[in-house]
């Protein structure tokens, strides 16, 4: 699986970030993620995924239609439970809303299929929602301790790290 959308892609999703953070009138970490996606209409649930719990982080369904909740898996740590809140407000913006969609850990989806391409997408959505690439920018001119900025993010190492290799294949 590709680990970046196409640079078109990437434009595109980055500009429906600006569209949410203006549409919203607020912004990540100033404000908290829960309050940007519940501004949207989407509620969201901490819950416990039983037999599942160590594969699924988080699923985004329509139980009445188009009315949105996000159920978080509660035995995740709070940094993959912010990932993936942002990451199924990902597919909620981003992809149809007609189907509900997993943020499973373990799947390996085939690459070139459409779910791969969602999963990416989603993905590089909360990764660039929870670490804006200018914040990023300035923090990086007066620190590169990737732990210290995790915690200003609320985000993983992982993430940070990312966004960090991103920004300089992007260059």
């Amino acid at each position: 699986m590709s680990w970046l959308p196409t640079k078109d892609r990437q434009e595109e999703i980055d500009h429906a970030i600006d569209q949410l953070l203006q549409e919203t009138g607020l912004q990540y970490p100033e404000d908290t993620l829960l309050d940007i996606v519940k501004k949207k209409g989407i509620q969201v649930y901490i819950t416990d995924f039983e037999d599942q719990a160590n594969e699924v982080s988080g699923i985004i369904k329509y139980p009445n239609g188009d009315e949105p909740a996000i159920y978080l898996n509660k035995d995740n740590a709070k940094t993959r439970l912010t990932f993936t809140l942002a990451h199924e407000l990902g597919h909620f913006l981003l992809h149809p809303h007609n189907e509900e969609k997993y943020r499973v850990d373990k799947y390996e989806y085939p690459q070139g299929s459409i779910e791969a391409s969602e999963e990416t997408e989603a993905n590089y959505f909360a990764a660039s929602l929870l670490v804006p690439v200018g914040r990023l920018i300035q923090i990086l001119k007066e620190t590169d301790d990737v732990t210290a900025i995790a915690r200003y993010f609320g985000v993983s190492e992982a993430t940070i790290r990312n966004r960090i290799r991103w920004l300089n294949q992007n260059q």
